[in-house]
């Protein structure tokens, strides 16, 4: 049995901002341009916000001909050094602009979990939480929605991301 340990990854864009490649501190990466994978980020706010006054939004108007073409990822020594053995647990609101839609997360770097995430209806609101396998080894992880070639053209949204370590429960007798 795990419970749910450390924080060690926040992110409700409330005071995020837009840079080259970046929505606060996720990055947001083409890496198969040549594939023709082609997408536009802003932050949704308002009524387009899924919560508070601000979201990451993704225009997704090529996916490319890659599975991992279109990323929108964190990656970094400072929010997501994961230890050996652990599990990790992500949770984060998403919407899609259209029915059917969806995309793999990643954990990669030290390990090589995978996790289809369907997005069965479009423009309602999901919450979704996915548990790691333990990790191989400990170091720097790449924690990655991956929107490539199976992904649909539309517009996606994503809020509160959190990022937890997994410890075991240790019965007391």
């Amino acid at each position: 049995i795990y419970a749910e340990s450390r924080i060690i990854y926040s992110q409700d864009f409330e005071n995020a901002v837009v840079g080259s490649n970046l929505l606060g501190d996720m990055q947001v990466q083409n890496y198969n341009a040549g594939g023709g994978a082609n997408w536009t980020y802003d932050l949704a706010t308002g009524d387009q916000a899924l919560a508070g006054s601000k979201s990451a939004h993704l225009n997704i108007l090529n996916p490319g001909n890659e599975w991992w073409g279109l990323q929108f990822k964190v990656e970094d020594a400072a929010l997501t050094t994961v230890g050996k053995s652990l599990k990790y647990k992500i949770t984060f609101k998403i919407k899609s602009s259209t029915d059917d839609n969806f995309f793999q997360f990643y954990i990669q770097g030290m390990s090589s979990f995978v996790q289809e995430v369907p997005i069965p209806a479009g423009n309602v609101t999901q919450e979704v939480s996915i548990e790691s396998t333990p990790m191989d080894n400990t170091g720097i992880a790449n924690f990655m929605m991956a929107f490539g070639s199976h992904a649909n053209i539309g517009d996606i949204w994503i809020d509160d991301i959190v990022i937890s370590e997994m410890y075991s429960q240790i019965p007391i007798n």
